[in-house]
Order: C-alpha cells, then sequence, then structure tokens
C-alpha cells in the first residue's frame, strides 16, 4: 500500500523575524526580507526533515493500493487462500505524523468523485494516544467487492507538532535559527550539507518516518 500526506497550506516561519536577524547577526534592515524567506525555507525544510506538519492544521492522507496489489495474480492468490466468504481487516494503519482528531475516512474507486464515508466505532477504530497515531479498519467487505470497487482510503485528520499560535518547541525552534543563520552565511557560495550533527541532535527527539509517501 502506497500513502501520501498533502497538505492544504505552507508552514512558514513563525518566530520574531527582527530577534532572528539578530541571532543572525544582520545589521541591515535591507536584509529582514532576505532572512524572512530564508526562514521559511528552513522551516519547511525542518519539517521535511523531521517528517511531519510543525503547526497544527487539516490534513489529508491518502492511502492507495500498490501496483502489485492490482494485479489479478495477486487477486487469485487471496482467493485461493481458502477464505473467499468476508474480509475481517483487523490490522492496524499508522498516520504519519501526530493526530489530534479524526474529522473524516472514506473509501474511493478509481475514476470516481464519490465518497464513502466510514462511520467511527463501526467501521473503523483510532488510537491517536499512541506515538505513532493510527486507525483499523472494522467493517467486513466480500473480496470480490474489496478488489473490484475500492482503490482508495482517504483520511482526513488535524495534526501537527506545535499549536498554531506559535508555540514551537525551542529544540525545533533553534534548529531552525541556526538553519537560516548558515543558509545566510552561505548565500551565493556553492551549496553545502545544510544538515550537521547540532541540527541532526536538535531534532531527534521529533523525526518520524518523511511525509512524502512511502509504502506499508
Amino acid at each position: 500500500m502506497d500513502y501520501r500526506l498533502i497538505l492544504d497550506t505552507a508552514t512558514t516561519y513563525t518566530g520574531d523575524i527582527l530577534e532572528l536577524c539578530d541571532f543572525v547577526g544582520s545589521l541591515s534592515p535591507d536584509n529582514e526580507p532576505i532572512i524572512q524567506a530564508l526562514a521559511d525555507s528552513a522551516t519547511a525544510f525542518t519539517e521535511k526533515y523531521i517528517g511531519q506538519p510543525l503547526g497544527k492544521r487539516q490534513l489529508r492522507v491518502v492511502c492507495t493500493r500498490g501496483e502489485t496489489e492490482l494485479m489479478d495474480t495477486y487477486y487469485r492468490q487471496f482467493l485461493s487462500g481458502g477464505s473467499f466468504t468476508y474480509l475481517n481487516s483487523q490490522q492496524w494503519l499508522e498516520l504519519p505524523c501526530s493526530a489530534e482528531s479524526i474529522q473524516n475516512i472514506y473509501l474511493t474507486s478509481w475514476g470516481s468523485q464519490d465518497l464513502s464515508p466510514l462511520v467511527s466505532g463501526t467501521d473503523y477504530d483510532y488510537d491517536l494516544w499512541s506515538r505513532r497515531p493510527r486507525i483499523r479498519l472494522s467493517y467486513n467487505l466480500f473480496i470480490s467487492d474489496l478488489f473490484n470497487s475500492y482503490s482508495n482510503l482517504i483520511i482526513d485528520f488535524t495534526g501537527g507538532l506545535y499549536e498554531s499560535d506559535g508555540s514551537i518547541p525551542s529544540p525545533v525552534n533553534n534548529a531552525i535559527k541556526f538553519l537560516t543563520k548558515r543558509m545566510f552565511e552561505e548565500r551565493g557560495e556553492i551549496p553545502s550539507n545544510l544538515i550537521d550533527n547540532g541540527y541532526v541532535t536538535l531534532l531527534s527527539n521529533y523525526r518520524i518516518p518523511a511525509i512524502v509517501g512511502g509504502r506499508v
């Protein structure tokens, strides 16, 4: 199964830009827009590195059956297993980042705009209190219906590392500030590796698998 996390907005730097200019060591007010842009880039880079959105917001995960799962051979192997009745799915599916609440879960099929909503407590259960929030589908589907009608699972939820008011954890904020300073000092030069041991150490307690997509 392939998954992809979709963010509705880009994360920007929420700290005090004047304080950041002092930290970077810039005395010219003309550099403020440059530092702001670099801070936004450093924030987006850090968000990608730790593997989850920083500020809490509305998110969507799209889970799609992989290429091997769409093959007729894969389907026939299921049938040959002797379970040609109903498929009771009890496997936990982890969300790719922290989650505060789940709004909707849908099943969709290829080439269709129709969404089939699932009902919490009847069609699925969820656990948002573990280190990796997760859901478990509890509905029963005839195997042929599962393979022929539904291709995608869409999960709408609210998630992210800190509140949208800017209460960012200090290690994450320091990592962004150090990265912004380094990018400002090295602007116009041959790009170097932006990730050093200090950056990795500051973010070590917050990093989870990358949000760009993966296979479970």
